[in-house]
């Protein structure tokens, strides 16, 4: 299934983060195509940030697997 969500502003992130993360449910494996620049870090550390991430969000792009835990000990 395809959705797709259009922010105007980096303020929208946070909202489509959550509606994103809504979406796909129990899956926990994604996979984020963009040109360099495109703002797919960004869009991954409000990904993160809606998740309770503590720690620091890398860029995806230069990375096979980036993990990083919750304030509850759980992967991300």
């Amino acid at each position: 299934m395809k959705k797709q969500w259009d922010a105007t502003e980096l303020k929208d992130l946070d909202g489509i983060a959550i509606e994103l993360l809504e979406f796909i449910g129990d899956h926990r494996v994604l996979c984020f195509y963009g040109d360099l620049g495109a703002g797919k870090t960004t869009f991954i550390k409000a990904i993160c940030r809606q998740m309770g991430v503590i720690d620091t969000v890398q860029s995806p792009t230069f990375s096979i697997v980036n993990e990083y835990e919750t304030s509850q000990r759980e992967p991300v």
